[in-house]
């Protein structure tokens, strides 16, 4: 499942620890792009306990949501 792992702190993020954490726990970077703040990353239920227990309190970590777009085109009758 993924996980939207979100930096919520004051300061500037510590982007060698989290790198740390994360590649100990062997956890994949889906999207990095928004690094330091926001990371998508992969993960199961076990390795979700594992890094919500070092995780410091200034990082939150959500499942991702995707939302399908409803057709709004018109549509012919018959």
């Amino acid at each position: 499942m993924n996980y939207i792992l979100k930096y919520k702190g004051d300061r500037a993020p510590d982007l060698a620890g989290m790198n740390e954490v994360l590649q100990t726990l062997r956890i994949r970077i889906i999207d990095g792009t928004l690094l330091p703040e926001i990371v998508l990353i992969e993960l199961d239920h076990l390795e979700f306990k594992k890094l919500r227990a070092v995780l410091p309190e200034d990082w939150a970590i959500d499942p991702e949501k995707s939302y399908t777009v409803p057709d709004t085109r018109n549509k012919i009758k018959d």
